[in-house]
């Protein structure tokens, strides 16, 4: 079974459960320390709101950043491009960094 997304795209009942099993402290330590999250194309996770760095979500953790985010709802797959096998990071900002 499966559960539609806003985006459009399908995640499985069992993986969201999952995922929600890891917010709680005490089971979350043990799927840490028993599994590895992998990104994939990204599709799927949130940049800013989804913990997929392991330690929270980024707009929790870099505030200043999320605020001067144009998009706050973005898809990580979104967030830059392949250049010569490189991810290049590209955001949109409200204003010009380091001014």
């Amino acid at each position: 079974m499966s559960e539609q997304r806003d985006n459009n795209t399908k995640i499985s009942l069992w993986w969201k459960d999952l995922k929600e099993i890891r917010k709680f402290e005490e089971w979350g330590g043990m799927f840490k320390d028993c599994f590895n999250w992998e990104v994939g194309d990204g599709i799927n996770i949130l940049f800013w709101t989804d913990n997929w760095v392991g330690s929270g979500a980024l707009k929790d953790r870099i505030l200043r950043l999320y605020s001067l985010s144009v998009d706050k709802d973005e898809q990580l797959f979104n967030c830059g491009d392949w250049v010569d096998e490189v991810w290049v990071w590209n955001f949109p900002w409200r204003k010009d960094l380091f001014d």
